[in-house]
């Protein structure tokens, strides 16, 4: 996993401590990122935005004195140019609407691995968000459609064929690989090779990345999608 030959400068908030001081020691491990500081609730992050000017804050919502949310909503007014990882224990829909609605650019599980946060970082910093693969699609289409981020790809003119389209289709109706490739009579290893490729010439990260990259671009309706018709 590579990154800009400057670190990046990542700020981690988070009132229970032993979460955050551990966070930070398995962060620190990583090449290519700069634990600048870190903070307990909402008011100490944004005294630590002037302070350190992170390129990324990760953020917990349930904190004292204030909370994620109005962090998130002081970030926004302030037009601060930090990009916002929410991390939390509460994975519900509402939540995840709730925080991008207010400024967030990603949304993780506090028992995700140190891998899949370093991935949401490289994520937000080259793409300009981060979901996971596990979020589900009717979740993905609401958060679309409320059109509070701009993702960013490194080809926004990538000329998909027709049978790429319609597993950018099956995969935004959260089929498995193996249920793609029993559509089209073909072997597993050949889906994960399409979506593999699918993936480098668009820059996404993940499935996820792919559907947001189709809908962005016309490739699929978020209010409509329905499953393909075999060829």
């Amino acid at each position: 996993m590579s990154f800009p030959s400057k670190p990046l400068k990542i700020v981690v908030v988070d009132d229970q401590t032993l979460f955050r001081k551990g966070l930070i020691a398995q962060l620190s491990e990583y090449d290519g990122i700069s634990i600048t500081d870190e903070a307990a609730n909402g008011e100490e992050a944004l005294l630590s935005i002037e302070k350190s000017k992170p390129d990324v804050m990760l953020l917990d919502l349930q904190m004292p004195i204030m909370n994620g949310y109005e962090t998130l909503e002081q970030l926004k007014q302030k037009k601060a140019s930090v990009k916002v990882i929410v991390l939390s224990s509460f994975m519900e829909e509402w939540h995840i609407l709730r925080a991008i609605k207010v400024g967030a650019v990603g949304f993780l599980s506090k028992n995700d691995e140190p891998n899949e946060v370093m991935l949401a970082i490289k994520s937000v910093t080259e793409n300009g968000f981060y979901l996971k693969e596990d979020i589900s699609m009717v979740t993905l289409r609401r958060v679309m459609m409320q059109k509070e981020f701009t993702p960013v790809f490194e080809n926004d003119f990538v000329a998909f064929n027709n049978r790429e389209i319609q597993i950018l289709q099956l995969i935004a109706l959260e089929y498995s690989n193996v249920e793609i490739a029993n559509r089209f009579f073909l072997s597993e290893r050949t889906i994960e090779d399409i979506r593999r490729e699918m993936l480098r010439k668009t820059g996404a990260k993940n499935a996820v990345g792919l559907v947001v990259y189709a809908i962005k671009n016309g490739l699929i309706n978020p209010d409509r999608i329905e499953d393909v018709s075999m060829d």
